[in-house]
């Protein structure tokens, strides 16, 4: 394992889960963690970023503020998926 740019965690997943993981390892040919780092990196980003916006004891406006910027960053998002599936060759 490369310790420059990964570090180790350990959590728990139900067993669905878990069991979904196994099968996209398995078809995609990559490892569960590969899997898992793909998927994690930009949504925990992203909701550390928003996070980071609000003081330690918000107030309601920095609480409202807090949605308006996320209601931003899913539109953002779903712009983005929406125009990669729409390259994708029928």
């Amino acid at each position: 394992m490369n310790t420059d740019n990964l570090a180790r965690c350990t959590f728990v997943l139900d067993r669905a889960t878990a069991h979904h993981l196994a099968y996209l390892s398995r078809r995609f040919r990559r490892s569960r963690s590969d899997i898992v780092r793909e998927l994690l990196k930009e949504p925990v980003e992203t909701m550390a970023e928003l996070v980071q916006r609000v003081p330690d004891d918000p107030s309601p406006e920095d609480l409202r503020q807090l949605v308006l910027h996320g209601l931003e960053t899913v539109d953002t998002l779903a712009d983005e998926a929406r125009a990669t599936l729409r390259e994708v060759p029928l």
